[in-house]
Parts: structure tokens; C-alpha cells; sequence
């Protein structure tokens, strides 16, 4: 059987990258068969332990993915993919208040990569949506429209925000994964 498209990309990864493409394309079993040769044989490899509590969440075992990613924090309390990660987890566990809070406080960070921002305010937007905090969510948005104009996410949360939604349901696109 010849591989899909996706698979094919998947081929030139390696390592947590290959883990977060395969998780990110839908392929869960095989980025956590994945992500456990890795820490097997790097058990404290810190994005490795992050992909798998994001899957983990995903599979509706947030608790497993939340006692990982506070491993990685005991570590570095302030490290940022960590903390955006246990807000992700926290969300899956039913606790967006607390997840809220760690966005808020992230959001505030000055220098946090591009690429890591636009996950934020993915997340921090869609948790004051879930939250029906719609004023504070448009705020927000107003900040990442700038940074980020196009992306299809950020314009589908403005129709959430507004309370203008057809169907609620966001654009097409891969599982909201960072690149590692």
C-alpha cells in the first residue's frame, strides 16, 4: 500500500518532530509508539514529554498529561511551551479558569517567538469563548489580527466573538500542534 501525501511528509522528520507531525496529522498511535522510543531512551526529554501530554490529553487523559507536564515545569517553572501545554491540559481536564490564568500570564511575556504566539492566542481566545467572555476575547483578538491578519483560526474565532457563527465549527486544519 502506498503511503498518503502526509505520510510521505512524515518520512523526512525525525525524532519529537516526527512525534508531532504524525500526532498532527491524526495518526495518535504512531506518535505515541513514537514519542515512547524517544523517552525511553531520553526519559526527561522535555518536548518529547510535552508532545506526549498533548496526545495524552487528547485521548481524554488529561490527569497522566498533567502530571507529565508538571515534571517538565519542576524543572523550569517558567518555561513557556510547558505552561502553554498545561493549559491545553487543563482545558481537557475541565478547568478553564485555571488555564485562563496561565494564557493571561504568557500573554503578558515581551519576547515569546512568533510561531509560539500565534498557539497562545489560539488557545487563550478559544478558552474566553468556551468561558462566554466574549468583550475580553475581542480584545484579545484585536492583538492578534495585527500580528497575524490571515490566519484562518484567529478570523473563524472573530465570528465566534461576534456571536455571528454559522455552524461553530473552525476551519479545516491540522490539530493545533507546535512545530518542535
Amino acid at each position: 500500500m502506498m503511503p498518503n501525501r502526509d505520510e510521505n511528509r512524515v518520512l523526512t522528520f525525525r525524532g519529537v518532530d516526527k512525534a508531532a507531525v504524525l500526532y498532527g496529522i491524526g495518526k495518535t498511535a504512531r506518535a505515541l509508539a513514537c514519542v515512547n522510543r524517544i523517552l525511553a531512551q531520553k526519559p526527561g526529554n522535555k518536548d518529547a514529554l510535552l508532545v506526549k501530554a498533548e496526545i495524552l490529553s487528547d485521548l481524554d487523559r488529561p490527569r497522566a498529561a498533567l502530571k507529565l507536564v508538571e515534571g517538565v515545569l519542576k524543572r523550569n517553572p517558567s518555561d513557556f511551551a510547558a505552561l502553554s501545554t498545561k493549559g491545553g491540559v487543563l482545558i481537557q481536564a475541565g478547568e478553564p479558569r485555571r488555564a485562563l490564568r496561565i494564557f493571561a500570564t504568557l500573554g503578558k511575556r515581551p519576547r515569546v517567538p512568533k510561531e509560539e504566539r500565534l498557539y497562545l492566542y489560539w488557545s487563550w481566545i478559544d478558552t474566553l469563548i468556551t468561558l462566554n467572555r466574549r468583550r475580553r476575547a475581542k480584545q484579545i483578538l484585536e492583538q492578534a489580527l495585527k500580528l497575524f491578519p490571515e490566519d484562518d483560526l484567529l478570523l473563524h474565532f472573530k465570528t465566534l466573538a461576534s456571536g455571528k457563527a454559522r455552524n461553530g465549527k473552525p476551519p479545516t486544519r491540522a490539530k493545533r500542534t507546535r512545530k518542535r
